[in-house]
């Protein structure tokens, strides 16, 4: 699922960025099941072909019924800055 919709996002931004993101690992994943089942993403992807791993987020639509998935989100995680300490 985090590939797909890391496909998405590669449609979405390539132009804009000037490259292909490419998947590394899954870090976590969370399901949350109902009428609209969503699975939630963390995974690492590298931007650039020698570059470091950095950590993305997707979100997925899950259909049981169809057995279809739908891509949500996919973004670049966001960064908190540690506390500073004074």
């Amino acid at each position: 699922m985090a590939c797909l919709c890391l496909k998405k996002y590669n449609e979405e931004k390539r132009i804009e960025n000037g490259f292909d993101v490419e998947f590394v690992e899954v870090v976590r994943g969370i399901f949350s099941a109902g009428s609209r089942s969503k699975s939630f993403i963390t995974f690492m992807a590298r931007e650039k072909p020698d570059g470091p791993p950095v950590e993305y987020q997707a979100k997925v639509w899950c259909t049981v019924v169809r057995n279809q998935n739908y891509p949500i989100l996919c973004r670049r995680a966001l960064t908190t800055k540690p506390p500073s300490q004074n």
